[in-house]
């Protein structure tokens, strides 16, 4: 990597774990959530919420809550700082494993810093965790043509409690074979128009019912719905803002 791109973790509620910037030619940064982690949590989504040139001027704003000052130590800023002519981009961020994400940084202007906000959310508790990267760019990052991602595999038929994996889509048949109530994890990092069908094909959703959660988006302006119905079903499509049913 070129140039003193720097990345920086201002963490408030307790230890985080290693923050990384990996040695590849664009800009990753890994976050390892182990040590937040309870046990049986599992990392499911990492979401950006916002980038914002220059955060060290004025108050914080948005999900904001912390003012950097990027006056000295390893990370140096411009006075007065340049305008923001080739805005940092988020090309993607990911759950890589299961107390894992990374990020990956696009473009920048040299010589301004950056406050970029993530939200990590872990099942099955729900629990977040608001994380704030510091980004100082000292030479620009070049844009990345991201490959396809495979396609997901089929899981159209499911038994018991799963987490949708990443770009599922179509219908899921749900077939209650675990004799108790069970839950269903919508994918991670949905796509505007993102449509899927949940249906009880068992016929014991009113005995066992199925949760359905929107994992670091709402449904409905909700955070879960509930099947509790025999042989009902639910139709959802992602607004790019969260899950409505249609």
């Amino acid at each position: 990597m070129s140039g003193p791109t720097l990345f920086r973790v201002t963490e408030r509620l307790g230890p985080l774990g290693t923050v990384a910037k990996l040695p590849i030619d664009y800009r990753e940064v890994a976050i390892d959530f182990s040590s937040w982690l309870a046990p049986g949590e599992l990392l499911t989504s990492i979401e950006q919420h916002g980038i914002v040139a220059d955060p060290q001027v004025g108050p914080p704003s948005g999900s904001w809550s912390v003012a950097f000052c990027c006056g000295g130590g390893e990370c140096q800023a411009v006075d007065p700082p340049p305008a923001d002519t080739n805005p940092l981009v988020v090309l993607a961020a990911a759950v890589t494993e299961y107390s894992r994400g990374t990020v990956l940084f696009g473009q920048g202007t040299p010589g301004l810093v950056y406050g970029v906000s993530f939200l990590a959310t872990v099942a099955p508790t729900q629990r977040r965790k608001a994380v704030d990267l510091l980004v100082c760019v000292g030479t620009p990052m070049v844009d990345i043509a991201l490959p396809t991602p495979p396609p997901p595999p089929p899981y159209t038929f499911v038994t018991g409690t799963i987490t949708l994996p990443l770009g599922t889509t179509g219908t899921i048949y749900v077939n209650n074979t675990i004799g108790g109530p069970i839950t269903i994890t919508l994918p991670p990092m949905p796509q505007v128009d993102q449509n899927l069908v949940i249906k009880d094909t068992a016929g014991n959703a009113a005995t066992y019912p199925i949760t359905v959660i929107a994992a670091g988006y709402t449904l409905d302006g909700e955070s879960s719905l509930v099947l509790h119905t025999d042989y009902s079903w639910a139709e959802l499509t992602f607004s790019g803002a969260e899950w409505m049913q249609v």
